[in-house]
């Protein structure tokens, strides 16, 4: 009973509303937003204008550098302030779609409360049994074990390179100092024969 009551009560404000124009308060508001916008698009290219105008003049000055860089200074600022009118004009458009939408949403409430179609019937689907967990505490403990026993061999294999490694070089080392005791006395005797 009280649904349908204030479907007809959102009907009637929604016709009601609908028929009106737009207020005339939110005409001048879009008028001095589109005028916002016009004046920072013409403080854009005076800011662009004044930029190109003062090059010539900065090339031909002692501190090129320092007055390219206060015209930079100069066009930015004036584009900080284009921005600010279109943020401004971007407020108040938005402030009139807001309030025109207000007006059309009782319309659009009453419409979403009378369904056009049929729902759909809800598939569901009953739990017959738990879920049966894939593994079993056995498999862990017996696949933990596993994993240990190869990374025990991984180690193993590890420090059997290892140790094969400075078998190696300790032969490396052993037949490297016998060659250079045998230059050595080479040496030796050659300096005694002489």
């Amino acid at each position: 009973m009280r649904i349908a009551a204030l479907a007809l009560l959102a009907l009637l404000a929604g016709s009601s509303t609908a028929a009106q124009p737009p207020p005339a308060s939110d005409r001048q508001v879009l008028e001095r937003a589109t005028a916002l916008r016009r004046e920072a698009t013409s403080l854009r290219a005076h800011a662009d204008r004044e930029e190109e105008r003062r090059k010539p003049e900065c090339h031909a000055a002692f501190q090129v550098n320092r007055c390219l860089k206060d015209a930079r200074e100069a066009k930015l600022a004036e584009v900080r302030r284009a921005r600010a009118l279109e943020r401004q004009a971007h407020q108040l458009e938005l402030g009139v779609k807001r309030r025109q939408a207000a007006i059309s949403a009782p319309a659009s409430a009453e419409r979403s409360l009378t369904p056009t179609t049929a729902a759909p019937p809800l598939r569901i689907k009953a739990r017959t049994e738990q879920p049966v967990s894939k593994t079993t505490p056995g498999d862990t403990a017996a696949s933990r074990r596993a994993l240990a026993a190869q990374d025990a061999a991984r180690r193993s294999a590890a420090q059997a390179a290892a140790a094969r490694r400075a078998a190696q070089a300790k032969a490396d080392r052993e037949r490297y100092d016998t060659r250079l005791r045998s230059y050595e006395e080479k040496q030796s005797t050659g300096k005694a024969a002489q």
